[in-house]
């Protein structure tokens, strides 16, 4: 989280359970959609997981299944109560 801030400055973390390799796909999407549904059209969210359960999470909420690489970025788009695969970014991209 330390390089996230350092780019982006500061802003609230929460931790939780639900987003453990444990977690289930369908719960987080719920509390992901209360966030949003509150979030302003500018706000950005950052999850932060593990396999497999990112990447059960990604395919949950845009039906794309994606290859979920240690240190890479996918991005997902909230509009108009609909969840939007947008980019998957590897981590050799992130280093450039």
């Amino acid at each position: 989280m330390t390089c996230l801030q350092e780019a982006a400055g500061p802003f609230p973390m929460e931790s939780r359970v639900d987003l453990m390799p444990e977690g289930r796909p369908p719960q987080v999407d719920l509390w992901l959609r209360g966030l949003m549904a509150e979030a302003g059209t500018e706000e950005v969210m950052v999850l932060i997981s593990h396999q497999p359960f990112l990447g059960d999470l990604v395919f949950h909420l845009t039906s794309r299944d994606v290859d979920v690489k240690k240190a890479s970025c996918t991005v997902i788009r909230w509009e108009e109560g609909a969840w939007r695969f947008e980019r998957q970014y590897q981590p050799a991209e992130l280093r450039a």
